[in-house]
């Protein structure tokens, strides 16, 4: 079941819950919201950092299973995916891989110059934990963007090694 329906074991849950937390946690990045009377907060943004992160995850297995089903001859290759595939190469991984990297060293250098303001002391949390935060989720999505750039880079060389 899993080879043959990535899309809607992965794919999609992987999708809604990208989705649903970078636009909750986006609504939190600079501050806390109050709905209905009810305070979202650090730990709704932390959940939601989560929530990107198993979805990013999620999406990443749908595509990577597809494509190994497909090149082992399991499932055909979609006229959809065939599409989607020419902008998944290598190159249009590293950059995004690269660019989430540096935005989370970015953020994570930003906070420790905040703190060095500080000398190293006491910081308003609530504006500390948004950075960090948003340094974590990126440094963690910029290392899982790279392996799987290889790895997919690798399914496509289309070699059959001779089986004993």
């Amino acid at each position: 079941m899993l080879l043959f329906w990535p899309n809607w074991l992965f794919l999609y849950p992987g999708l809604f819950l990208m989705l649903a937390g970078l636009v909750v946690g986006g609504g939190l990045a600079l501050e806390s919201r109050e709905v209905l009377g009810i305070r979202f907060n650090l730990g709704t943004m932390l959940y939601c950092m989560t929530a990107v992160e198993v979805g990013f995850q999620a999406t990443l297995f749908a595509i990577l299973s597809r494509a190994w089903a497909v090149q082992e001859g399991l499932m055909p290759q979609s006229l959809r995916m065939r599409r989607i595939e020419r902008y998944m190469t290598l190159e249009n991984g590293i950059l995004p891989g690269l660019l989430l990297l540096g935005t989370g060293l970015g953020l994570g250098t930003w906070a420790i110059s905040i703190w060095l303001k500080a000398r190293f002391g006491n910081l308003n949390v609530e504006r500390i934990s948004r950075i960090i935060m948003g340094s974590s989720l990126t440094l963690s999505l910029g290392s899982e963007v790279l392996p799987p750039s290889f790895l997919l880079s690798t399914l496509r060389l289309n070699i059959h090694l001779l089986r004993a």
